[in-house]
């Protein structure tokens, strides 16, 4: 399978098992403890694999170590963005703004430049994105202000880390080296934050949902995995656009299993991200 073709197929598997983590997430007792066992999982299934890889050298850990701090803020404004919003307004405003700020990022940092296609396409991705939101989005109410924002800074933060982690992917050696450094650095630093911060409720939470947070945590890897070698096959731009596709994902396990609407207004924006992927990929 040609590279390109490989990049799509595990980007869009990386997508449909990413909405089944952020459900997972949304419908726990502690969104972020969730996380943090989440982290502590990929910690630990990362660990071995570091005598298997190339060590990184003094500009790969500079990279790693940034990308940590960045990844390393996700959980806590994801957590507290769900807590103030539903699954289906906090996931897509999230994730709406990340391929436009991707977009934007890699033009300025590295120059990447896209035809008024690519970008049209990019654009019409994130207004469909964002439209999953609108049914239930409600700024009159303090708590979904609250919720909103975090959703917009989650996306902020989601397009930085992107961008390191292209950056990490083309600088490292080989890239599984960047992958496997990155599962174990942002392991480790997210679940001893959480622990520390979840000090008092750690332990009964744990005794609760050791399951969820397993399975969570094996999917997260396996997603992120995915996602990573992804971009290390294909165009930094595309590969996050097509990632996002998660939200429809969401948008189906929020209607199926958390009863969330799934009216017209979402038709509509899922037939509009379809029409901006297909543009997308097709756009010289």
């Amino acid at each position: 399978m040609a590279p390109e073709a490989l990049a799509t197929v595990l980007i869009l598997a990386s997508a449909m098992l990413h909405a089944i983590v952020n459900a997972l997430v949304k419908i726990s007792d502690d969104g972020l403890l969730t996380r943090g066992c989440m982290n502590a999982v990929a910690f630990l299934v990362a660990l071995p694999f570091i005598a298997l890889v190339p060590l990184p050298d003094a500009s790969l850990w500079m990279i790693l170590i940034a990308a940590m701090l960045v990844h390393g803020l996700y959980p806590f404004f994801l957590a507290g963005a769900y807590r103030h919003s539903d699954l289906s307004v906090a996931f897509p405003v999230a994730r709406g703004i990340a391929p436009l700020g991707v977009a934007l990022l890699a033009w300025l940092a590295l120059g990447s430049t896209l035809s008024i296609w690519k970008w049209l396409g990019v654009c019409l991705l994130c207004a469909g994105i964002a439209a999953f939101a609108l049914e239930r989005l409600r700024l009159g109410n303090p708590g979904h202000r609250k919720g909103f924002a975090l959703a917009v800074c989650t996306g902020c933060i989601v397009a930085t880390y992107t961008v390191l982690d292209s950056i990490g992917l083309q600088a490292a050696p080989d890239p599984n080296t960047y992958i496997v450094w990155l599962f174990v650095l942002d392991g480790f630093f997210v679940s001893s934050i959480v622990t520390l911060a979840r000090r008092d409720t750690v332990l009964p939470f744990l005794r609760k949902n050791w399951r969820k947070g397993l399975l969570g945590g094996a999917l997260g890897v396996l997603t992120y995995g995915m996602a990573l070698y992804a971009l290390s096959l294909g165009s930094l731009v595309e590969i996050a656009a097509l990632r996002e596709t998660s939200v429809v994902f969401a948008a189906l396990i929020g209607a199926f299993l958390l009863r969330e609407s799934f009216g017209m207004l979402r038709a509509m924006a899922t037939a509009l991200v379809m029409v901006a992927i297909i543009g997308i990929k097709l756009s010289p």
